[in-house]
């Protein structure tokens, strides 16, 4: 079921890099965790390879996070995971888990842009090919 999704899903990159940089990452730990170079990570966000499944079972691990929220990555979601997880904090005595949820919402506001940056670019690619034809 999973595989299947994975052929079907062609956001798959722009979700794992959304997910790294809500989680404040470098592209060069990612590519640690998952036992790659760094260039190679690179061209997973950037969706010039593919991602393995075992790409992803360690993506997940490494977020504790399930797989399908990376498939399936819908920022509303996310960010309400990442409320809920602040909450979890907030009543084992973190003070900061307003300041966590803020700032998890403003890094997914801020990734907007580079969403329709992208689609844009997109667009773009797709009508000049029109055009070519």
């Amino acid at each position: 079921m999973i595989i299947k999704q994975l052929q079907n899903t062609h956001l798959l990159g722009m979700h794992i890099r959304k997910i790294r940089k809500v989680h404040e990452k470098k592209q060069f730990e990612i590519a640690n965790a998952l036992g790659v170079s760094t260039r190679y990570y690179r061209k997973i966000e950037n969706e010039e390879v593919a991602v393995t499944l075992n790409h992803l079972k360690r993506l997940a691990e490494f977020y504790q996070i399930p797989v399908e929220t990376i498939i399936h990555f819908d920022e509303k979601s996310f960010l309400l995971q990442a409320g809920i997880r602040a909450m979890d904090k907030s009543s084992t005595g973190d003070p900061d888990y307003v300041k966590t949820l803020k700032d998890t919402y403003e890094k997914l506001l801020n990734s907007k842009d580079d969403i329709i940056r992208r689609q844009n670019e997109y667009i773009q690619l797709l009508e000049s090919r029109a055009h070519q034809g």
